[in-house]
């Protein structure tokens, strides 16, 4: 949660998830009856059995241990190059998310409020935030940290095709150096916060959700850390 809010232009390119075949956006084709159950007596993959109320193991497809790797990989440096190749599986994680929800869907339902923290804000958005009043800013409370909250919604336009966010105002704040944006969940975030967990391994526990895509349907909001704030409106 802490990538640079990023790139405003957009550059066109072919998803793999155009090209690939039917058998390939098939759940059941993918990930079998147990996702990422591979064939040993490893704790680390026991884990996404016991998510899904499920006993005994099954060996991954090629398919699903490139997703896994990707994930795997996600929560250890989420980079640019990896965000576009779980994008290109959007089509399969939705279709998942139905027959696998435990997996695929978050565990908390639409509506509930995300954060994403900023460690610090590009230069059209310090360039969008000098432009407004002092007075639209409104002094909140994020993880028992004083953030400035802007009172309307901003364009957001992330770098990445998929973006890590947080159920989690703790989180959210801890990430949040410069800023912390503030939305709603959707049907445009994808994964449980609990196998993100186990990607995570020892780490702490993120609550983590990602978004798919670089629109939003719902409001994004921004709220400033107090050095950044004053540095801005100095």
């Amino acid at each position: 949660m802490d990538e640079i809010t990023g790139c405003f232009i957009f550059i066109g390119m072919i998803k793999l998830k155009d090209i690939l075949s039917e058998v390939d956006t098939d759940p059941k084709a993918v990930f079998g009856n147990i996702v990422f159950g591979d064939e040993n007596d490893d704790e680390f993959y026991k884990k996404f059995v016991r998510l899904q109320g499920k006993t005994g193991s099954e060996k991954n497809t090629k398919i699903e241990k490139q997703i896994f790797t990707l994930l795997d990989n996600w929560t250890g440096e989420s980079t640019g190059n990896i965000a576009n190749k779980l994008y290109n599986y959007e089509s399969l994680f939705r279709a998942a998310s139905k027959k696998f929800p435990t997996i695929f869907k978050p565990d908390t339902p639409n509506g509930t409020e995300v954060y994403r923290g900023l460690k610090y804000t590009n230069t059209k958005m310090t360039s969008f935030v000098k432009k407004t009043s002092e007075k639209d800013w409104k002094w909140v409370k994020l993880g028992g940290i004083d953030y400035a909250k802007y009172s309307k919604p901003i364009e957001y336009n992330p770098e990445r095709n998929v973006q890590s966010w947080t159920t989690s105002k703790n989180i959210g704040s801890r990430f949040g150096a410069s800023a912390v944006l503030i939305s709603k969940q959707n049907n445009e975030y994808l994964f449980s916060q609990k196998a993100m967990r186990i990607f995570a391994g020892d780490g702490d526990d993120e609550k983590e959700v990602m978004h798919f895509g670089k629109e939003f349907s719902d409001d994004v909001f921004i709220a400033l850390s107090v050095i950044e704030f004053k540095r801005l409106f100095k």
